[in-house]
């Protein structure tokens, strides 16, 4: 399951004379605030959302989402991934993509499933052998001819990619194969605190660390992918990346901020890992653009999956209440609706380079994303991280 809000941090409204523009400024944040169905709270099970936004307001996505909304695209929130890759099914065929994430059940099973249909090499990844091989089977049994192959690492565990991964990929669709798509799908939410097998913080390790190490040991393969003329990194990231209100800039990137269990609070956690996937995608257009690796990012919308077995065991076990008690806020998508998005992203042609993406078309995110400064300090700590 995922969750958004807005943009651009909220500070406390500034006693103001009475009647000023500003009074009135700040009584409008507090109003907006107030009426919000997700409020900030000092609980730690308790997201706190960053209200300001570059227009439209924080509820734009779940408006949408309920109002059924199309855009420009031609597609909108309730678009499934088979709708959206049927039109650009001549641009799936051929092509080489390896997605994270794939177990049965989940967007990027669902993704996998629909872009092996059309003809494409699909290579999935699962940390569990057993599981990976049970998705693999399932699309095979489905796409008699379809060509799909699976390898096994783990994005909590650096050792299992780093010197690894490119060697896992080329055993699996051959020496020197271009990859076309990278697909950064997998991801966990507001887990209790751990860290990864780097001692990272493991929301942040595995939503973006593992990811980052990933693209680093792939870069030979998607140079290839350019080559041939096409070539995307796709990240999903989530609306949830406006989770920032607790965070600020100087330490949003701090390892000994975010390392630091006396201040985990797991929604900040689960906002900065989200927030890093949209600011990653940015600077990797930035980086490789002119190299012709271009890279996006989306929220694939509210869905329920195991993605969200963390929050209050007791409702994911029923889906059938957490609908009903999410249905009064925002419209669920299923996982056809959810992994649209994620095929969008990859497909489509004349689409931002760089840019966040929602319901298929271009969406607005956080106004940090596009810090330059951030993004150069998300990638000198990655580095670090990974070296």
């Amino acid at each position: 399951m995922e969750i958004e809000e807005s943009s651009e941090t909220l500070a406390q409204p500034r006693a103001d004379p009475k009647g000023s523009a500003g009074s009135q400024e700040s009584r409008r944040s507090r109003k907006i605030a107030h009426k919000s169905p997700i409020v900030e709270a000092k609980l730690m099970e308790t997201p706190s959302f960053d209200f300001r936004s570059n227009p439209p307001t924080w509820y734009e996505s779940i408006v949408n989402d309920r109002l059924g909304f199309v855009g420009p695209s031609g597609f909108g929130s309730a678009s499934t991934a088979s709708a959206v890759a049927q039109k650009f099914s001549s641009v799936a065929k051929g092509k080489t993509i390896l997605i994270t994430g794939c177990t049965m059940g989940g967007l990027g099973f669902e993704t996998a499933r629909i872009l092996a249909g059309l003809g494409a090499k699909v290579v999935l990844n699962t940390r569990n052998k057993e599981k990976g091989e049970k998705a693999m089977d399932a699309i095979k049994a489905e796409f008699k001819s379809a060509d799909v192959s699976l390898v096994v690492f783990d994005l909590g565990k650096l050792s299992t990619i780093q010197n690894k991964a490119l060697g896992l990929f080329e055993e699996a669709v051959g020496k020197g194969a271009p990859l076309h798509i990278l697909l950064n799908n997998a991801g966990i939410m507001a887990c209790p605190f751990t860290l990864t097998e780097q001692k990272i913080e493991t929301q942040f390790g595995v939503n973006h660390i593992g990811h980052f190490a990933l693209f680093k040991e792939l870069i030979p393969a998607l140079k290839k992918g350019a080559a041939d003329g096409y070539c995307r990194v796709v990240n999903l990231s989530s609306m949830g990346h406006r989770i920032l209100a607790n965070l600020d800039k100087k330490t949003i990137f701090d390892p000994e901020h975010f390392n630091d269990e006396k201040k985990y609070h797991v929604w900040d956690a689960y906002g900065r890992s989200k927030f890093a996937n949209v600011v990653f995608a940015s600077e990797i257009e930035k980086r490789y653009g002119d190299q012709g690796i271009h890279a996006y990012s989306l929220h694939p919308g509210a869905i329920l999956t195991n993605l969200g077995r963390h929050i209050i065991p007791q409702w994911i076990e029923n889906s059938w209440l957490m609908r009903k008690f999410f249905g009064l806020v925002w419209n669920m998508k299923n996982i056809p609706q959810g992994s649209a998005t994620s095929v969008y992203a990859a497909l489509a042609p004349d689409i931002q380079n760089g840019g966040y993406f929602d319901n298929c078309n271009l969406g607005k995110a956080h106004l940090w994303c596009f810090d330059e400064d951030l993004g150069k300090t998300l990638w000198e700590v990655s580095e670090k991280l990974t070296g």
